[in-house]
C-alpha cells in the first residue's frame, strides 16, 4: 500500500542518518560536523523549527511559512481512528522484521512516535491499552516511553 511505501522510504532515510551520524563521530570537534534536526507533528511545528535552523545558518528567515493544504484534507477534532492506524504501524514493524537494534533506533525516548493529536477519537488510555496488548499479540517488545500520546484530560465525543 501507499502508506507501506511511505514507511518504507521513512525507515531507509532514518537508516541513512544514522549511518552518516556514526561515520562522523569523532573526537576531534574541530573535524565534526555540524547536524541540524528538525523534528515535528503539525505545520506550527515545523516553521518554528525552520525559522531556528535558518536564524542558526545565519539566514535571513520569512515572516510566515505558508502551509498549503493541497490535498483538501480538513482536520476535524475526533474525527480520526488513531488506534487503527497504530496497528497499521505495529503490523509494518512486524512485517519488516524489526529487531530490537533497529526499534532502538528508530523509535526511543529520543525519537518518540507521536500519537497525540487533537483528532484521535480516543483516550490516552485506550491508546496506550492497543499499543500495549497488539505490539505484544505480535511478538513485538514493548516501552511506552516509545510514545507522545494525546493529554490524558482528553475526553472522548462519540
Amino acid at each position: 500500500t501507499s502508506f507501506q511505501q511511505f514507511l518504507w522510504y521513512t525507515d531507509e532515510m532514518e537508516h541513512r542518518w544514522h549511518t552518516l551520524l556514526r561515520q562522523f563521530e569523532t573526537k576531534d570537534e574541530s573535524r565534526r560536523p555540524e547536524f541540524y534536526e528538525i523534528t515535528w507533528s503539525h505545520s506550527e511545528q515545523f516553521a518554528k523549527g525552520m525559522t531556528n535552523l535558518q536564524r542558526s545558518m545565519g539566514c535571513s528567515t520569512l515572516d510566515h511559512t505558508a502551509n498549503h493544504n493541497s490535498h483538501g484534507n480538513i482536520h476535524k477534532e475526533k474525527s480520526k481512528r488513531c488506534t487503527d492506524l497504530i496497528k497499521e504501524d505495529l503490523l509494518y514493524r512486524k512485517l519488516m522484521k524489526y529487531d530490537p537494534e533497529t526499534s532502538r533506533i528508530l523509535m526511543n525516548e529520543h525519537i518518540p512516535q507521536y500519537v497525540d493529536s487533537e483528532e484521535c477519537i480516543e483516550t490516552a488510555e485506550e491508546i496506550k491499552s492497543i499499543i500495549h496488548e497488539y505490539s505484544l499479540s505480535l511478538g513485538l517488545g514493548y516501552n511506552e516511553n516509545e510514545w507522545v500520546l494525546p493529554p490524558n484530560n482528553v475526553i472522548p465525543t462519540q
